[in-house]
């Protein structure tokens, strides 16, 4: 019976690692400048709409219970041409990264997107063909129950 036990165990625990998972992504402007996101689409195949606008909280939110209510206001995005577009996060706002580089799943975007941050003439790449990038750039989090979170502080 231990053994039967252990065996459903070790078998339940191999499936549910191998899911996918959605994550929640957002960019927060601590500095006391505006920044420049600038979104580069490397592959428009999959998507279903372009992004024209962002999801804007005027202000730094936190990430607890009920955040995702303070995402409310929609801003307009800024398109170059027919892959590239930009928007500027004010200071002390919060935006949906989502909306601009697409649905993250197991941390990751799912659309191929390039997406750099430009702050007081500095520019950092936040979004590369690189996928252990994520993980130097983003701030992780877990709110309850829900979805995890991942996040980047402009500073």
């Amino acid at each position: 019976m231990r053994t039967l036990l252990l065996g459903c165990m070790f078998c339940l625990s191999m499936s549910l690692s191998s899911c996918t998972m959605p994550f929640w992504a957002y960019i927060r402007n601590t500095s006391a400048f505006p920044a420049i996101i600038d979104v580069v689409l490397l592959d428009k195949h999959g998507m279903r709409t372009l992004p024209n606008q962002v999801k804007v909280a005027h202000k730094i939110v936190a990430f607890k219970w009920g955040f995702r209510q303070n995402f409310y206001e929609w801003e307009n995005v800024q398109w170059v041409d027919t892959s590239h577009f930009s928007f500027t996060v004010m200071p002390g706002t919060s935006i949906d990264l989502a909306d601009a580089a697409g649905r993250f799943m197991n941390s990751y975007p799912v659309e191929r997107s390039f997406v750099t941050v430009t702050v007081n003439g500095t520019v950092d790449t936040l979004i590369d063909r690189n996928r252990n990038f994520l993980h130097q750039k983003f701030s992780y989090t877990h709110v309850g129950l829900s979805v995890p979170v991942l996040y980047y502080d402009v500073k």
